[in-house]
């Protein structure tokens, strides 16, 4: 037994020589272990954001197209609102001339029926183109003040009477009586209406 003996410290040491070697292998091998754990949960992150991104490029051209939508519908939009002035203007011009035939009308109206009056056998009528309105002060006996308190003047209409006829008696411009009185109905003036007369 005693040659054995000798070789005891020699086995121990080789013992503790593996014993270390398993060791280091093990620390080695967890360390390994770990990076390759880091290492995939940083794929799985990169592979997250690589998801993200595409996601936010989808959303980027989205918004890119919702914008180009949008600014279609605004140049649809200002296209529309020029349509809608011009119009408007076109409506305006036809309603000044409306009113101005009417005016026209209402005043041949009144002449033939003054005509009839006069000479209701006589065949002819003669239609006479109202001329400007003289340039003479109006009556104040045949203005009133205004009811709302304004201080504006108010003629009322007698029989007879048309724009015309009210504006060479008040000694104004038509336009300016028919300005000043833009509700009015020029072929259908009534007896005991008001016309607010401008001042000169």
């Amino acid at each position: 037994m005693e040659p054995l003996e000798k070789y005891f410290p020699i086995l121990a040491l080789i013992a503790l020589v593996v014993g270390l070697g398993g060791l280091i292998f093990g620390v080695v091998a967890f360390k390994k272990t770990s990076q390759l754990v880091a290492f995939s949960d940083v794929q799985e992150a990169t592979s997250g954001n690589s998801e993200n991104i595409v996601s936010l490029q989808e959303q980027v051209r989205s918004l890119g197209e919702r914008y180009a939508d949008l600014a279609n519908l605004q140049n649809a939009v200002d296209q529309t609102r020029r349509g809608m002035q011009t119009l408007s203007g076109q409506l305006s011009e036809v309603r000044n001339q409306v009113k101005s035939d009417a005016v026209k009308i209402a005043d041949l109206e009144a002449k033939l029926g003054a005509k009839d009056e006069e000479s209701p056998s006589s065949s002819s009528v003669t239609f006479i183109t109202p001329g400007p309105a003289p340039s003479q002060r109006p009556d104040p006996d045949l203005l009133t003040p205004a009811e709302d308190g304004s201080g504006r003047m108010q003629y009322t209409i007698r029989r007879g009477d048309t724009p015309s006829t009210v504006a060479r008696k008040m000694g104004i411009d038509l336009d300016s009586l028919l300005q000043a009185n833009p509700g009015i109905e020029p072929r259908y003036l009534r007896i005991g209406q008001k016309l607010y007369i401008p001042r000169n």
